[in-house]
């Protein structure tokens, strides 16, 4: 498609649309758990931020991960840097796995199929390969706390989807 309107902006996008409807797909379904995610991660992100919670002094302030403040943030984590790289480090790895586990669940178009489909299937295997990356950058600008928060869940749905294709295969 892009290779036959590319030039024409706006004919790319209404067949874009055209072709989403005719197989039944919305373009932004991929996007659907991690709009759900957003409200819980902006809780967290509160709970390592803000000074009082219900009118009280937030305890979470005070607590830290092997010295780090849970509230730091990388420009401001000082003897608590190495913290941060490791918690990032991992992110990296994690983002990493989830990135190799996403392409090998993508099902690939079939050879000799339409073009145009084939160059969506393409395009969306490119950016859910690499959607996953987007948490190593938030863990790196928000409070190690929340860091802290993305990196566990990230990893425990690496480890649920592992453990699902595992099971389902047997």
């Amino acid at each position: 498609m892009r290779a036959k309107h590319g030039k024409d902006p706006e004919r790319l996008q209404k067949e874009m649309l055209e072709l989403h409807r005719r197989e039944g797909v919305s373009p932004v379904a991929g996007c659907l758990p991690a709009l759900v995610q957003m409200p819980v991660i902006m809780v967290v992100y509160r709970l390592f931020s803000a000074p009082q919670i219900a009118g009280q002094d937030n305890a979470l302030l005070h607590h830290t991960l092997f010295g780090a403040p849970l509230t730091a943030h990388l420009a401001t984590a000082g003897t608590g840097l190495p913290v941060f790289l490791g918690l990032i480090a991992i992110s990296l790895v994690v983002a990493y796995l989830t990135m190799r586990q996403t392409r090998a669940s993508l099902i690939a178009p079939a050879p000799g199929g339409d073009p145009a489909q084939a160059q969506v299937a393409e395009t969306m295997q490119q950016v859910m390969s690499w959607l996953s990356f987007g948490s190593v950058f938030a863990v790196a600008v928000l409070p190690l706390g929340t860091g802290l928060y993305l990196v566990t869940s990230a990893l425990w749905t690496l480890l649920e989807r592992y453990a699902v294709r595992r099971l389902v295969t047997l």
